[in-house]
């Protein structure tokens, strides 16, 4: 992450291209699935439907980080179109691991399984691999790494800004104070308890964040015009 932004791109895109294959392992579910988990179609309430998107809405969060690479992108204007291909592709990915989770697993299931994906990988049988899961939740260390090194970056980045100091020394305070944090105060426990907290104001930063950081900047300029 010391090596700036190049290095940050370099390393989201090798995680991507070397974890694709993982895209074929929720199809396996589909020997065992049973589709009727996802009828009746349509007979939910807007209040139920907005209740789902509340929990579900933690997943959605980290669109934010643009606002802090934006002005490193070459041609950035000329690039949006791979941004919302990259957008699109990311939300069917999510729909096609939920639907598959949907009907693999019953509705008490799901509500008793904690990583139904990364569960549901148990399953899958090889005459070589007895248990394939093993290399499921080993090769996830490699998908979850763009979710670390993004927001360390740009978390580093805007203290930087702010206060005007080289950017590695609020990278490494931040890096020792997460992995301390894990090491002596998080579990499984915890961590779903703690997903539990975030997850009811997810959704009004993501409804407010951007509108309210386009009125804070409107009135900044405004305040410069007088």
């Amino acid at each position: 992450m010391r090596g700036g932004f190049r290095t940050i791109t370099g390393i989201a895109f090798l995680t991507v291209i070397v974890s694709y294959w993982l895209l074929f392992v929720p199809f396996y579910g589909f020997k065992y699935s049973d589709f009727t988990g996802v009828l009746p179609i349509f007979d939910h309430t807007l209040l139920e439907i907005m209740k789902g998107t509340r929990s579900f809405s933690l997943s959605m969060l980290g669109f934010e980080m643009i606002l802090m690479f934006y002005p490193f992108i070459k041609n950035a204007k000329k690039s949006q179109k791979y941004a919302h291909g990259g957008v699109i592709a990311t939300t069917l990915l999510t729909l096609l691991l939920y639907f598959v989770s949907i009907v693999f697993y019953s509705q008490k299931q799901l509500a008793l399984t904690l990583w139904p994906t990364l569960t549901m990988t148990s399953i899958i049988e090889l005459p070589f691999i007895q248990r394939f899961e093993y290399i499921t939740v080993s090769w996830w260390t490699i998908v979850i790494i763009p979710n670390m090194v993004i927001p360390l970056w740009a978390a580093s980045r805007g203290v930087k800004r702010l206060f005007n100091v080289q950017q590695k020394y609020p990278l490494w305070v931040m890096s020792i104070i997460i992995l301390l944090v894990n090491i002596f105060f998080f579990d499984a426990d915890s961590l779903f308890v703690l997903n539990k907290m975030i997850n009811p104001y997810c959704v009004c930063f993501i409804v407010l964040y951007l509108p309210l950081l386009l009125t804070l900047i409107s009135i900044k300029k405004w305040r410069k015009r007088l």
